[in-house]
């Protein structure tokens, strides 16, 4: 695996994070809850589940892939790439925030960051900025610490194989070389899948 990581000269490393998945455990959870081409309503208790790890944004994009391919081995490796990464950010987010400070998981899952990928295929992580305005006073101290203020950026790798996928997440502080991104919420860094 290559990844091609775009870091500043100088940007300082936050928190790194991995995770290794089996990806016969979602083809078994998809035989088990099935997805079709129906509408989300539904779906019933699959969707259920994924709300329980993946943001609105990445089911809307799960729902594309059932309806465009419905191919269950595909859509497995979809899912189990948005567990994956979400455990990663949690790893590089703990590996530096501490306990008390950090929001749930849940949280972070959901509703902070979410993995979009770009025309090129690489994927990409962004932080929603709809987060600031529906999270409580301690989530909203954890945005402005570990996010705001050290213009945090994530940079992720995700590389899979016929069993596994791996996931690599490294949260870096903007060093503040005016690339032309104004915050964490503006820009991402580009990564390389293989």
């Amino acid at each position: 695996m290559v990844a091609h990581l775009s870091v500043k000269a100088g940007s300082r490393v936050l928190g790194i994070g991995t995770d290794i998945v089996h990806l016969s455990r979602f083809s078994k959870l998809l035989q088990k809850y099935p997805l079709s081409v129906a509408s989300a309503s539904e779906q019933g208790t699959f969707i259920k589940i994924a709300k329980k790890f993946m943001h609105s944004r990445e089911i809307a994009n799960l729902q594309l892939l059932v309806s465009e391919t419905n191919n269950d081995k595909h859509t497995a490796t979809y899912i189990a790439g948005i567990w994956a990464i979400k455990e990663s950010v949690l790893k590089a987010f703990s590996s530096f925030v501490p306990g008390p400070e950090m929001p749930t998981a849940q949280c972070i899952y959901t509703r902070l960051i979410y993995k979009e990928k770009k025309s090129s295929g690489r994927p990409i992580l962004r932080f929603d900025e709809q987060f600031l305005a529906t999270a409580s006073d301690s989530e909203l101290q954890f945005y402005h610490k570990y996010i705001k203020t050290p213009k945090t950026r994530p940079i992720v790798s995700i590389s899979h194989d016929e069993d596994y996928l791996v996931t690599f997440v490294c949260l870096v502080e903007d060093n503040g070389n005016g690339n032309g991104h104004a915050s964490a919420t503006d820009s991402i860094f580009d990564s390389a899948s293989s």
